[in-house]
C-alpha cells in the first residue's frame, strides 16, 4: 500500500490546503500547458525589492504566495492574477 503513495505530492497538496485554510490567496497562478514542473516548493529571491514569494508547483500549475511583510504582517491578497495580470 505504501509503495503507491507519492509523499511529495501529498505534502504539496497538504501545504496548499493549509495556506487556503489560513485565508492566503496566491498573488499569481499560472498554468503551463506544455511544461510539467513536477511537484516542488521553493522560495524566490525577491530581486531588488527583497519581496520574496513561496513558489509551489503542482504539475503544470504554479502558485506564488507572498512571503514578505507589509504593515508588520505577511501580505495577504484578496485576489489572484493570471499571466496577463488579470484578476481571476
Amino acid at each position: 500500500m505504501f509503495n503507491k503513495i507519492n509523499f511529495t505530492k501529498l505534502g504539496i497538496n497538504i501545504t496548499l490546503l493549509g495556506l487556503k485554510l489560513q485565508g492566503k490567496i496566491p498573488t499569481r497562478r499560472r498554468d503551463n500547458k506544455t511544461k510539467d514542473n513536477k511537484y516542488t516548493i521553493s522560495y524566490t529571491s525577491g530581486g531588488e525589492s527583497l519581496e520574496n514569494f513561496l513558489k509551489i508547483t503542482r504539475g503544470t500549475e504554479v502558485f506564488y504566495f507572498p512571503e514578505y511583510e507589509r504593515k508588520k504582517e505577511i501580505r495577504k491578497n484578496t485576489y489572484s492574477l493570471n499571466v496577463a495580470n488579470e484578476k481571476i
